[in-house]
């Protein structure tokens, strides 16, 4: 996926995403895995706020499908002060909502036998009861 950006609303988007990784440390390993993939998105996206000049005045930048699904994921799971932060929350909502467009509303066939989808059954798909 690729987003249009200017200066700012990347800065923007970089200073949020930092907040929210300050504030939100994972707390299990699977948290971890999208923590560290969130990571490397902020590494990328701080890189490319930072370079003084650009190709036809715009920052623009693309994620990849993992990349994209873990920030919807960490999106959906921290906290992001729009009171205080009015327009960097504003311009991750943004980005928030494209991703959402395309692999928010995803469910597997299978969904209400995941282990992992809240309120599950406790029992495995491979489970020799079935």
């Amino acid at each position: 996926m690729r987003f249009k950006a200017n200066k700012d609303q990347l800065e923007a988007v970089v200073k949020m995403l930092g907040m929210m990784l300050d504030s939100f440390p994972a707390e299990t390993i699977e948290e971890e895995v999208f923590e560290e993939i969130v990571n490397k998105v902020f590494i990328k996206l701080q890189a490319k706020s930072l370079q003084i000049y650009c190709n036809n005045n715009s920052w623009a930048f693309s994620l990849n499908a993992i990349e994209a699904k873990c920030i919807h994921i960490f999106f959906k799971n921290t906290y992001m002060d729009e009171v205080n932060y009015h327009y960097e929350a504003h311009q991750l909502r943004k980005i928030f909502n494209e991703i959402d467009k395309i692999y928010g509303r995803i469910k597997a066939k299978n969904s209400p036998n995941r282990g992992l989808v809240t309120e599950s059954p406790v029992y495995r798909l491979d489970s020799p009861s079935r």
